[in-house]
């Protein structure tokens, strides 16, 4: 899931800056990278830690986190 309106939930804050945010950027309706290093201004909105994926997406997913 991704919050676009996420901005909202960072004013106020003190602790948990915008550069600390697990950032999304996405095309239409595909995400095509989470990280805290893209830039705010550039952002579709925050990863809330929820997602879905295909079998190949899981695939994928797995083969980038062992580093296979």
């Amino acid at each position: 899931m991704v919050d676009t309106d996420w901005r909202r939930q960072y004013r106020q804050r003190s602790q948990h800056p915008e550069s600390d945010a697990e950032k999304v950027l996405a095309q239409g309706d595909r995400i095509t990278s989470v990280s805290r290093r893209i830039p705010a201004a550039a952002a579709s909105g925050e990863y809330i830690g929820v997602a879905k994926f295909s079998p190949h997406g899981t695939t994928c997913s797995a083969r980038t986190a062992t580093g296979s």
